[in-house]
């Protein structure tokens, strides 16, 4: 299976006795998993001065099966990320 893939589903139901035979098979999940990382990071230093600094990225190649809504940004001074 590949993140953000469309997969067909079964479901059981469990409690103290036991579980219960499989439903009918749906379809329509989608794998939810965490986005690949975004790479080639690069400065935009037609824009960077003392006060501003511009970031360029290419978003990562899978969602994770939902949109990104946000991307963080650290800064590394010793170079330990």
């Amino acid at each position: 299976m590949v993140k953000g893939e469309i997969v067909n589903s079964k479901i059981i139901a469990s409690n103290i006795y036991g579980d219960s035979s499989y439903s009918i098979s749906g379809s329509g999940a989608v794998l939810m998993l965490v986005p690949d990382s975004p790479y080639n990071l690069q400065n935009d230093v037609s824009v960077t001065s003392q006060n501003e600094i511009k970031f360029t990225w290419r978003r990562g190649l899978s969602n994770g099966g939902s949109p990104v809504t946000n991307y963080t940004i650290f800064l590394d001074t010793e170079g330990s990320y």
